[in-house]
C-alpha cells in the first residue's frame, strides 16, 4: 500500500489508501503521524482541484476532520486540553448530512474528555447535542452510545435518578428493539 503513494494514482485514491494506513498503524509510532498528517495533506490537495465531484469533495472534507480526530486520539491518555483542541477542530468539517453520524461521535468524545477536566457542564452539553444528532438521524447504536454515556456522566455526578433514567433508555435500546445497528 504505502508504494502507491509514490506513483501517479489519483489522489482520490491516495486517500483512501492511506485511510487504510493510518488504521493499521500502531497511533503511538511516528508512522503513523507521518502519515496522518499525509492523508491531510492529499486531502487538502484534493480540494484544491477546480472540477472536483461533490462526493469526493465531501469525502476531502471528512478527511481532514478525520485527521484531526486521529490526532486527538493520539494524545488522549496523557493531554486531555489538546486532545480538546484537536476534536474540536474537527467538528467544522463533518457539517455534511452525511457526516452527522461521525459528529455525534466526535461530541461524546469531547464529552468524556471534557468530565475528565472537570468540565461537567460542558461534557454534559456535548452529550445531549450528540444524542440529538444520533436521533435525528435515527441511528439506535448511536442513540444508546449517547444515553449510556449520558448515564455515566450522570452517575459520576452523582446525580443518581437521572443516570438511571438514562441507563433505562439504554437498556430498551438493547433489549427492545431488533434493528440496532452494531
Amino acid at each position: 500500500l504505502k508504494n502507491i503513494l509514490n506513483t501517479k494514482v489519483h489522489d482520490t485514491t491516495k486517500l483512501q489508501v492511506l485511510a487504510n494506513i493510518v488504521n493499521s498503524i500502531e497511533s503511538t509510532s511516528k508512522e503513523y503521524s507521518l502519515y496522518n498528517d499525509k492523508f491531510k495533506e492529499i486531502a487538502e490537495k484534493l480540494l484544491k482541484q477546480k472540477n472536483l465531484d461533490e462526493a469526493s469533495r465531501l469525502n476531502a472534507v471528512s478527511a481532514i476532520g478525520q485527521h484531526y480526530v486521529q490526532k486527538g486520539f493520539q494524545v488522549q491518555y496523557n493531554d486531555y486540553i489538546s486532545a480538546i483542541k484537536y476534536l474540536n477542530m474537527s467538528l467544522p468539517y463533518f457539517e455534511a448530512k452525511k457526516h452527522r453520524i461521525y459528529k455525534a461521535s466526535v461530541l461524546i468524545s469531547l464529552g468524556v474528555l471534557y468530565n475528565k477536566i472537570g468540565s461537567a457542564e460542558i461534557a454534559t452539553a456535548n452529550n445531549f447535542k450528540a444524542l440529538r444528532i444520533f436521533e435525528e438521524e435515527k441511528h439506535p447504536s448511536g442513540i444508546s452510545y449517547a444515553t449510556q454515556t449520558i448515564a455515566n456522566l450522570y452517575n459520576e455526578q452523582k446525580k443518581y435518578k437521572e443516570a438511571l433514567q438514562y441507563y433505562l433508555k439504554t437498556y430498551d435500546i438493547y433489549f427492545k428493539k431488533n434493528d440496532l445497528i452494531l
